[in-house]
């Protein structure tokens, strides 16, 4: 310890001392981000049973050139009216399971969880300043969304959000 002008004492730090502390943060944001980045590529198969919906709408649009305003698939609603209000996602999911199967699906589920991940980071990091806390708070936040990995709307909705408010 060495004291200042004022009589306070403080910690001299040392050239060893900054390496270490750096060389600490580095390998804590390191293991945060890769808990973080795994828990986000957690998507292994497609669990959800409407993306089969999606698909069938997204080719039916693509395939007539208009969104439908009749009912095309159910038997026991036939002709009623249909409001295809995602039907930008699902020619988007239709596009991407022809170019990429389900394989492509995933892909872009991970992806859009990737951009929410570092669009919530850089908006929680700006308003706290803590690289460490914004981390795990970060990775707190993708585990608790955990549920939500699957590909449907709202998860385009969360990106377009975040996008709009960083």
């Amino acid at each position: 310890m060495k004291q200042n002008p004022v009589g306070l004492q403080q910690k001299v730090l040392t050239m060893e001392d900054d390496v270490y502390t750096r060389l600490r943060r580095i390998v804590i944001l390191a293991v945060t981000w890769l808990a973080g980045i795994s828990s986000v590529l957690k998507p292994k198969t497609v669990a959800d049973p409407d993306i089969w919906w999606h698909l069938a709408t997204g080719e039916w649009i693509l395939r007539n050139g208009h969104v439908p305003y009749m009912e095309p698939f159910s038997w026991t609603t036939a002709g009623r009216g249909y409001v295809a209000y995602t039907w930008a996602f699902d020619i988007a999911t239709a596009w991407i399971y022809h170019h990429a199967g389900l394989f492509g699906i995933l892909l872009a589920t991970s992806l859009i969880l990737l951009g929410i991940a570092v669009l919530l980071f850089a908006l929680v990091y700006e308003r706290s300043g803590g690289l460490v806390q914004s981390s795990l708070l970060i990775v707190a936040a993708m585990i608790a969304m955990a549920p939500l990995y699957v590909p449907r709307p709202w998860l385009l909705s969360m990106l377009c959000f975040l996008i709009l408010t960083n």
